[in-house]
């Protein structure tokens, strides 16, 4: 376990998936408390595998996956209880591969390349249909609040 500065203060809390153990539902703990702060794995060699940003136990805030060459395989902003709005990720050679976007996690745009930068899929969210009704419906109820 160490505690390292990052651009933001206090200091963040950063231990090793190996010093957590699950607590309650979904959540991780750290000496049987609610982990906040990163938490981060390994490959065999000792290069990164992945980061998590943890609040209260829970994944919440930047999360990075890594190929094991040290590429960057996958980013996106953890939120509990929802998928992230845009999660992208990359190609072992370090050329994008994917960028999803979402909203209240209903898949708004997709777009997907070949190793070589070539656009291979391009997605919209269609209006009108049936998961853009979704949508909107969600919309509707998160803006009545817990209680609409």
């Amino acid at each position: 376990m160490e505690c390292t500065l990052s651009n933001e203060s206090p200091p963040v809390l950063r231990v090793s998936d190996e010093d957590l153990e699950p607590g309650e539902g979904d959540q991780m703990t750290l000496d049987g408390q609610p982990f906040t702060g990163v938490t981060y794995c390994t490959y065999p060699d000792g290069q990164l595998s992945y980061e998590l940003t943890m609040v209260n136990g829970l994944p919440k805030g930047l999360c990075r996956e890594w190929h094991p060459n040290g590429q960057l395989s996958h980013e996106w902003i953890a939120q509990h209880g929802c998928g992230p709005d845009k999660l992208t990720t990359w190609h072992e050679n370090g050329v994008l591969a994917s960028v999803k976007r979402a909203e209240l996690g209903v898949e708004t745009e997709y777009n997907e390349w070949d190793e070589s930068g070539q656009l291979q899929v391009h997605r919209v969210l269609e209006p009108g249909s049936t998961l853009h009704t979704l949508l909107l419906q969600l919309r509707e109820r998160k803006a009545r609040g817990p209680a609409g």
